[in-house]
């Protein structure tokens, strides 16, 4: 299998170019999907048998490590090492200033894999806010057909935003001359909205719009669905 990747601009004032690659849709697994790999192999060891011995092998690196040993495989090395500064020579370690890390590095089996993965170009799917249906809560009905002060649950996906950015929230527009800011919200979760159509809506056709921003993302997003006042 190839090593997807998508483009995304670039952000970083230390990374040059417009562009930079992303990985996405790869798969991702676990000890016991790689101990099932082994077995479809052809290994003899059972997957008891492999669970024990892979635990056994963890805690020894674990032991190691924390004896501030490094240990190296063909796979990986890993070491400690101590981040934040030391004002005199004599001062001792502190945690209030100081960091124990891991460093992790790749090893020679490791490394020649990069001369074999093939790398494949994909396009990255849109996050945007989707909304999938409408609940009113004083009617106890699903659809589209709201009414003015009641409260109604929208259940979709990326649909939190920021209370205070006026710019985003549930808007209530209608024939483009009329936009309304629902401002009593209960809930704002990104899969779930709760809150109160505004009592200032006549009755009529409008468009339920929600504009966020989504995390990690810096313009904002709109999702539209047509819903009837009454």
């Amino acid at each position: 299998m190839p090593l997807k990747f998508g483009l995304v601009p670039n952000t970083l004032k230390s990374q040059s170019g417009k562009y930079l690659a992303v990985p996405s849709d790869n798969q991702s697994y676990n000890l016991e999907d790689i101990i099932e790999i082994m077995i479809q192999r052809g290994s003899t060891v059972t997957k008891a048998e492999a669970l024990a011995v892979i635990e056994e092998y963890h805690g020894a690196i674990e032991n190691l490590i924390n004896n501030g040993h490094t240990v190296n495989t063909e796979l990986f090395s890993i070491s400690g090492s101590i981040k934040g500064s030391f004002e005199t020579h004599n001062e001792p370690y502190s945690p209030d200033k100081h960091l124990v890390q891991i460093n992790i590095k790749a090893g020679n089996r490791l490394k020649a894999c990069c001369e074999t993965i093939k790398p494949q170009k994909i396009m990255l799917k849109t996050r945007q806010p989707t909304i999938k249906h409408l609940v009113n809560h004083i009617k106890n009905e699903t659809g589209n057909n709201l009414s003015a002060g009641h409260i109604i649950t929208i259940k979709g996906k990326y649909l939190k935003f920021d209370e205070s950015d006026q710019q985003q929230g549930v808007f209530f527009t209608c024939n483009q001359s009329t936009k309304v800011r629902a401002t009593n919200i209960i809930k704002n979760k990104p899969s779930e909205l709760m809150l109160i159509v505004p009592d200032k809506l006549e009755k009529g056709k409008y468009q339920l719009e929600i504009r966020t921003i989504i995390y990690r993302t810096k313009s904002i997003r709109i999702c539209k669905c047509d819903i009837l006042i009454s």
